[in-house]
Order: C-alpha cells, then sequence, then structure tokens
C-alpha cells in the first residue's frame, strides 16, 4: 500500500511538471529569446546641409536601454564608435513574451548632455552654453516591444528644434565696402561679433515620452562665435589674407538647438543681438515657431538693420523647397 502510494505521488509531481513547462513554452516564463536591434539616425536628417550643420558627422556617443514593464532598466550600454557612424547594431536577451521599451539617445562624445537617465536628459551647462556648434547635435528614439525573437529596426531622430538667425545682406555690404578698401581688412572690419541670444527653453529631454520639460524661469544667455567664414576664389579652402570671397550668401549668423517635444508645435521669444562694424544691433523676435526634428529659419537684412524679418519653419530638417511662412508683425530693434 505504502509503494502504490509513492507511486501516485511520482505521478502526480510528473504530472504538474509538465503542467509547468507547458506554461514556461506558452507566456516565455524564464525562456529567453535573442533580440537584434538596429538603430540608424534619421537618413534625411544626416545629408551635408548647405550651411554644414546638422549632418552628423560628429556623433560618436550611444547609449541604449532597455526598460522592464515595471519601468525598470533591465539592460544599458553605452559605446563610443567612430564619429560619423550613423548605425548600430545590439544583441540583447530578453524574456520571451515580455514587454520592453527600448530608449536611444546618440550625440557627440557626451560633452553637452548629462545621459545617466534618459528619462531626464539636461543640458550640463544649462545657464550659459555656446551656439554656432554642430557638436551640440544629438538624435533620440523610443520604441515599445514584445520580445518574440524578431528583429527590431529604430530610427533616432532629434530631440529639439534647430534655430537659425540668416542675414541677406553680408554679399551686398561686403562688395560695397570692398570699393574702397582690401577685401582682408573689409572682412575684419564687418564680420559680425559677440552674438547673443536670451531665450527661455526647456532644459531637459525625456527620450521614453519624446517630451521636453518646461521651459527655463531665467532666460537662456547664449554665447556664439561667428557661424560662416570667407573663402578664397575656389571657394573651397578658407584663406586668411586676401582675395576673400563669401562661402555662403544667404548667411547664417546664428544657430542654436532647442528641445521640443516630438509631433508639437510650441513658441518661444528671442532677443537676439551682435556686434557689427562696432554698432550693437538688437532684434526681439516673438512668437518663432518651433518644432522636433524641424529648423526653424529667422531670414532679413539683419546687418542693415531692416525691419522686414521673414521667419520659415522647414520640414524634414533640409527641404528648403517646402518651406512655411510664418510673417512677423512687427520685431522690435535697437
Amino acid at each position: 500500500m505504502k509503494k502504490a502510494l509513492l507511486l501516485l505521488a511520482s505521478a502526480a509531481l510528473l504530472f504538474a511538471g509538465c503542467q509547468k513547462e507547458q506554461i514556461a513554452g506558452t507566456d516565455g516564463n524564464g525562456e529567453t529569446v535573442q533580440v537584434t536591434v538596429t538603430a540608424g539616425l534619421d537618413g534625411t536628417a544626416t545629408k551635408a546641409a548647405a550651411d554644414l550643420d546638422g549632418n552628423a558627422a560628429k556623433v560618436n556617443h550611444w547609449v541604449f536601454e532597455v526598460l522592464d514593464a515595471g519601468g525598470k532598466i533591465f539592460y544599458r550600454e553605452v559605446r563610443t564608435p567612430e564619429a560619423g557612424t550613423l548605425t548600430q547594431t545590439y544583441n540583447v536577451s530578453l524574456i520571451k513574451n515580455q514587454n520592453y521599451e527600448l530608449l536611444f539617445w546618440a550625440d557627440s562624445a557626451g560633452v553637452y548632455y548629462n545621459t545617466e537617465n534618459l528619462q531626464e536628459v539636461s543640458l550640463k551647462t544649462p545657464a550659459t552654453y555656446k551656439a554656432n556648434l554642430d557638436s551640440r547635435d544629438a538624435f533620440s528614439a523610443h520604441k515599445s516591444i514584445t520580445a518574440n525573437g524578431t528583429p527590431v529596426s529604430v530610427e533616432l531622430k532629434r530631440p529639439f528644434a534647430q534655430i537659425n538667425v540668416i542675414t541677406t545682406d553680408l554679399a551686398a555690404l561686403w562688395e560695397q565696402a570692398a570699393k574702397s578698401a582690401k577685401q582682408d581688412s573689409v572682412y575684419a572690419a564687418n564680420k559680425p561679433v559677440d552674438f547673443v541670444a536670451k531665450i527661455k527653453v526647456p532644459t531637459t529631454f525625456d527620450v521614453l515620452n519624446q517630451s521636453c520639460g518646461l521651459p527655463s524661469e531665467e532666460d537662456v544667455i547664449m554665447m556664439a562665435d561667428s557661424c560662416y567664414v570667407a573663402y578664397k576664389a575656389d571657394k573651397k579652402t578658407p584663406k586668411d589674407s586676401t582675395n576673400y570671397l563669401l562661402h555662403l550668401n544667404p548667411a547664417t549668423l546664428y544657430m542654436d538647438y532647442v528641445f521640443a517635444s516630438a509631433g508639437e508645435n510650441d513658441v518661444i521669444d528671442i532677443n537676439f543681438s551682435f556686434k557689427s562694424n562696432s554698432k550693437e544691433i538688437s532684434y526681439d523676435f516673438t512668437s518663432i515657431p518651433v518644432q522636433a526634428n524641424y529648423r526653424t529659419n529667422i531670414k532679413g537684412k539683419l546687418l542693415s538693420n531692416d525691419t522686414e524679418i521673414t521667419v520659415t519653419i522647414v520640414p524634414t530638417w533640409l527641404n528648403p523647397e517646402k518651406d512655411v511662412d510664418y510673417p512677423q508683425e512687427e520685431q522690435g530693434q535697437d
């Protein structure tokens, strides 16, 4: 009798074991699968631009995080590939049939952004920092998946708008001044300097929700060196003496990256000032539209202190043929 009871108990345990194995095969409890994740930067946003900004040539710092269903970091990897590498492939073991959130961030050497927490990426020095630096360019993405072994492909886009202040009168002023002076001295005299922008902008970005934080209560003060250079006659080689030709006309005076939420439109105000021919020039640009992964261009005869200003927002970053005009009713200037 005792032997029979033991046999029955063994059979029950075996049956229970078979049930557990079947459940494990159904919901992936404890079973892992290898998932290949390919992350690439937005193709339309990485083509070389006329102003040389925004082609991702300096991106060399990638952060990849996997969050579990409870929001905890399941996996994190930081890479520093060669600058300009536009694609990364990750192989990660995940629990089968479980839900995960994939977070991605790519920037230049991790110099300008705190990325220890991808749900609160922040500017490292938000009080005063440099504009006209394409090395501040960055990309991010978020993707929800269920782990089943299927390869995953993700496209990273910019978490901010690019603001461009562009003058359309630099060449004309250059030619006018060049009639009575050597071009090298004209270049030194007419080159705008000491660019300063005061602007209330968000200083954090949440990769999970693809949203920026609230604008800063105080103005963020943006300093900038000149964003354009003069080139010799072949228009390829910078030259530091005579025979200058302008590389660009219109010429970008100021370029800045501003955090913006994906799929949302916002407006900002900018007080922009600089010196030209030792003269102080200042503009108040109001209700400027910004959108993540878009370029906003502010154009006018800024060096001539002209009142006619045109503001356009360019979809897909590098597509000037699709500019949409946002007229400014009046721009304050000193």
